[in-house]
């Protein structure tokens, strides 16, 4: 399964950008991801999402912020 690391390069965060900046190559946070939508921050919701399909044709949808 491929890693997700951050929701889009454009968008990343200080944490994201730490965890990608950790990788050999930062393309592999993303590498064998088909992204399908994603979701920017919103301050109200206080989240993120991703939805992607993986190499095996899988549909995900990752999700960080804050629960309430």
């Amino acid at each position: 399964m491929p890693t997700i690391v951050g929701m889009a390069p454009k968008n990343q965060d200080a944490i994201d950008a730490a965890i990608v900046g950790m990788l050999a190559d930062p393309k592999e946070a993303r590498a064998g991801i088909i992204d399908v939508h994603f979701l920017p921050f919103n301050p109200a919701d206080k989240r993120t999402a991703l939805t992607y399909i993986d190499v095996d044709g899988n549909w995900h949808r990752a999700s960080k912020g804050a629960p309430e």
